[in-house]
Formats: C-alpha cells, sequence, structure tokens
C-alpha cells in the first residue's frame, strides 16, 4: 500500500503530462489546418480559372514581345518554359515559371532558373501576372480614354496620345 501511494502523484503526473501532450498535438492541428485554409483563400483570391489555354498563351505571346533576349517562350497548362541568349549571343539558359496552384491558374508564380543571376526571369513573370490579373473576356477591353503618361484626353480610338506619342493601353470596358 505504501508503494501504491508513494506512486501514486508519479502516475498523475504522467496523466496529466500525457493529457496536457495530447491538447497541445491537438492545438498544432488545428494551426495546421487554420495555416492551409489561409493560404487557400489567398491563393484563391488570385485564381483565374476563366482564362482559357489560348488567353494564356496570348498573354505570354504578348510578354515575348516586351522582353529582349528571349529567344523562346511556350506555355504547357499553366507553366511557361523560355530560353534566353546570353549577352554574347554563342549560347542561352532556360527558366520555368509556374502560374499553377492545386489545378487553377494563378497570378502567383514560382520561378526556376538555369540562371540565377538573371532577373530575366522575374522580369517575364511580374508581366505574365500582371497580364493573367488584368485579363478581361475578349471584346469587354478598350483604348484608355486618357493618356496614363501625361493626363491628355485621348481622341476618339486612337492607339497613341496625341501629346506625348505613348501608346494607349487597353482597359476594361465599363459595364
Amino acid at each position: 500500500m505504501d508503494m501504491l501511494t508513494s506512486l501514486l502523484p508519479m502516475f498523475i503526473l504522467l496523466g496529466i503530462v500525457v493529457f496536457a501532450s495530447d491538447r497541445q498535438e491537438k492545438r498544432k492541428v488545428e494551426l495546421e489546418k487554420v495555416k492551409a485554409k489561409a493560404e487557400w483563400d489567398r491563393a484563391s483570391e488570385s485564381f483565374r480559372d476563366d482564362v482559357t489555354q489560348e488567353e494564356l498563351e496570348e498573354i505570354v505571346a504578348n510578354t515575348r514581345r516586351s522582353v529582349k533576349r528571349l529567344e523562346s517562350l511556350t506555355v504547357a497548362g499553366h507553366r511557361v518554359y523560355g530560353a534566353v541568349a546570353t549577352l554574347s549571343g554563342i549560347s542561352s539558359w532556360k527558366f520555368v515559371i509556374d502560374f499553377d496552384y492545386k489545378g487553377h491558374l494563378t497570378s502567383d508564380y514560382t520561378v526556376a532558373s538555369s540562371n540565377e543571376d538573371s532577373g530575366i526571369p522575374e522580369r517575364v513573370a511580374v508581366l505574365i501576372a500582371k497580364g493573367i490579373r488584368t485579363w478581361t473576356p475578349g471584346g469587354r477591353k478598350v483604348r484608355a480614354s486618357f493618356c496614363p503618361y501625361c493626363g491628355v484626353k485621348a481622341s476618339g480610338d486612337a492607339s497613341y496620345c496625341s501629346s506625348c506619342g505613348a501608346r494607349l493601353p487597353q482597359v476594361p470596358k465599363r459595364p
């Protein structure tokens, strides 16, 4: 009986430790669920499932024309593969930009490059992400009515500003 009474506090302490450990593990699991939901909610805000494969290819083609030294820029699913000519022009290096989040096209991305010192892949990714974010369904874009560079009112459906000569961007048509 003495031994049992002397071990009783130890069993009680062990029970408390196991209970506390179990509670801590449950809290950890709940916290992970909350974090995963928050990540999903944040990512889903940038989902663009309304952009078709052809429209993504058009966004990428527009980006291709605006970045020098790009030898190629191709789309496969939600990934963009690029090749860049070296400064010497003798060889090239490659990169991949992934705009996929659990099967959804998103303006969030990851970049993998065989030349980590160059900013070209990141610049291309930023331009494509902007194109994805600002894309509107065909027929719902019009030329800006004011020049974003000098503020002068654009005349009619002019493509260039009559004051500063800048190209007027396409903007979403107001309903």
